[in-house]
């Protein structure tokens, strides 16, 4: 039985190895990457079945937003004595061919979009859920459960990581047979070529007085995020490069994981915050040069498959690209575009 704070962990693990499947991963005010408003798919796409038998990308979500509803309503049922809201409840838990049956009816005629608010709401509804759990009805059966299997922690299980587990898989499964024909190599580039054309469009009226001026992000100047945003396109060219002669670099750093970004990037700013703002500027237009040339040079079947590259762990080429290029430059361009609103 793991702990409460495990199972949260594990929860979050494999929720965030799903959605890098759905949608595109951006950089919040804090600087971590979370799940965008943007999808990989295109909606046509999500709509097709074939991804797990007969069924859609969109039936998978509906599953997915709909066993998590179950388990909150058989667990307020089970422990509070509550009314049971849904006729998937007045099955056994067992029935699971039913069940599905029961909750993709529910949701057939609802819209993609309602499908997608209901996946990130239900999972908030979720994660709640589970943090006001007592840890004693996790790691031991409460008297509510006595007779029921499976138990509350093999119920939770079930329907979040587990699952998210099953729906990842398939959805990988189906892109590799060409289902995501939605994004592509061109799309890739594309994405690249427009996101640096209008950060670059924001920096045109920037003197370079205003380039030096602390503040963009805490102290940080426009300088030092241009820095930032040239030590990841390197950072990205050495790991494909290192993958390339059959090494696996230890990303992003040495010594680090992703959970130290913080410190990761205040060592960033550290180490280029003293360079003159000319070297800065050729750097930022030379790297950019460097790491575009690499993408148009990638073959497009080493860029989506998972597992092409060992240090990319469970996500593709695909992810790093646009994380270290487009959607970095996006997030740059916000920075920048709301410093310079609130110094007028």
């Amino acid at each position: 039985m793991m702990t409460k704070d495990e199972l949260l962990e594990q929860i979050d693990i494999d929720r965030r190895q799903l959605e890098r499947y759905l949608f595109y991963f951006e950089k919040n005010a804090d600087g971590e990457f979370v799940p965008g408003t943007r999808n990989k798919l295109r909606r046509e796409k999500m709509l097709q079945p074939g991804v797990a038998g007969k069924l859609s990308v969109k039936d998978v979500l509906d599953l997915i937003s709909g066993w998590e509803s179950h388990f909150i309503e058989w667990y307020r049922q089970a422990k509070f004595g509550e009314q049971p809201s849904s006729f998937s409840l007045q099955l056994a838990w067992e029935d699971r061919e039913q069940i599905n049956k029961a909750i993709l009816a529910a949701k057939r005629t609802s819209s993609l979009d309602d499908s997608l608010i209901n996946f990130r709401s239900s999972f908030q509804q979720m994660r709640a859920t589970i943090k006001t759990l007592p840890e004693e009805e996790l790691t031991s059966t409460p008297d509510f459960a006595r007779d029921i299997r499976p138990g509350v922690q093999e119920r939770i299980d079930e329907v979040t990581w587990r699952q998210y587990r099953w729906a990842k898989e398939h959805i990988r499964t189906w892109s590799r047979k060409g289902g995501r024909k939605g994004m592509d190599k061109a799309g890739i580039l594309n994405r690249i070529q427009t996101e640096r054309r209008r950060l670059e469009k924001n920096l045109e009226n920037i003197s370079d007085q205003e380039m030096v001026e602390p503040g963009v992000i805490d102290m940080w100047t426009i300088k030092d995020l241009l820095a930032h945003l040239v030590d990841w396109e390197q950072r990205f060219l050495g790991w494909y490069q290192a993958g390339l002669r059959g090494e696996i670099p230890q990303t992003p750093a040495p010594g680090m994981t992703w959970k130290d970004m913080d410190k990761l990037n205040q060592m960033i700013y550290e180490e280029h915050k003293d360079q003159p703002l000319s070297a800065v500027k050729l750097e930022f237009q030379a790297s950019y040069q460097q790491v575009l040339q690499m993408v148009e040079a990638i073959p497009e079947e080493d860029i989506f498959p998972v597992g092409r590259y060992a240090w990319t762990g469970n996500s593709n080429l695909a992810i790093f690209i646009l994380a270290n290029t487009a959607n970095h430059y996006r997030w740059a361009k916000t920075q920048i575009r709301r410093w310079m609103s609130a110094r007028r």
